[in-house]
């Protein structure tokens, strides 16, 4: 029962708010480099990026169809990811805080692990599922369908979110960046794994799904979202962050 002075431990840990926003900022990190570092996630790529010279193999060694590229491919940044979420899920009951207050930090929690899940099926298909972050044993593979059976699970948890526009930090300030989770977001990757499932698992009944949640981002349901004009509009405006897209 002895508190330490000159150490951080799990029982001088997670007491304040300060302690679970730097675990988020932990999560977000961690999201940023499995969506934006990781060769094996990575936007730019995953959409083709046009790029007529680059020495940088991560975008070249996939155009040219290189083995190397999937043979040698790592999963690790997905499981940091899905790790980090569970850090803050398996002591979020250390906090002497308001259960209010810490039902944020649990729904993007909730929505990384979602994330993570089902840029695992896509990339892997089989994929071992996690027990927590205290859970240090060997596991097997999961079927693809109980991986995206578990993105849909964590998604659909993460649609309590606040929309966008309503989300507050610690401080009771908006939080301005769109890369923290919202119900728009939780909506959205629901739409894209929906879709994936109707035709990876030959489920047409999940083309309903996917429409339903692409339909609420669409009638501002789960949020305020307006729509670029063009791909024009999309180089000038929406890549300069703030827009309403």
């Amino acid at each position: 029962n002895v508190q330490p002075e000159n150490d951080t431990t799990f029982t001088n840990y997670f007491q304040t708010l300060d302690h679970a926003e730097a675990l988020l900022v932990n999560l977000e990190l961690n999201v940023r480099n499995m969506m934006c570092t990781s060769k094996e996630a990575n936007p730019q790529v995953i959409a083709g990026e046009i790029a007529d010279s680059t020495g940088a193999t991560y975008m070249s060694d996939p155009r040219e169809l290189s083995a190397a590229s999937y043979t040698q491919a790592k999963w690790v940044d997905f499981y940091t990811t899905i790790n980090a979420a569970d850090l803050i899920l398996d002591n979020l009951h250390r906090f002497p805080l308001d259960k209010e207050i810490l039902k944020l930090y649990e729904l993007q929690a909730y929505f990384s692990k979602g994330l993570s899940y089902f840029h695992l099926a896509q990339r892997w298909g089989d994929c071992p599922i996690t027990k927590g972050s205290l859970y240090l044993e060997k596991l097997a593979k999961s079927p693809e369908a109980e991986v995206l059976e578990e993105a849909t699970k964590w998604a659909l948890k993460a649609m309590e979110l606040p929309e966008f526009e309503n989300l507050k930090d610690a401080d009771g300030k908006q939080r301005k960046t769109k890369q923290y989770a919202s119900k728009g977001a939780a909506a959205a990757l629901l739409a894209h794994i929906y879709a994936w499932r109707a035709a990876v698992e030959s489920k047409p009944e999940y083309w309903g799904e996917a429409e339903k949640y692409c339909t609420m981002l669409i009638n501002g349901e789960v949020g305020h979202y307006g729509w670029a004009r063009d791909p024009e509009e999309v180089c000038s405006n929406v890549l300069k962050r703030d827009h309403s897209e």
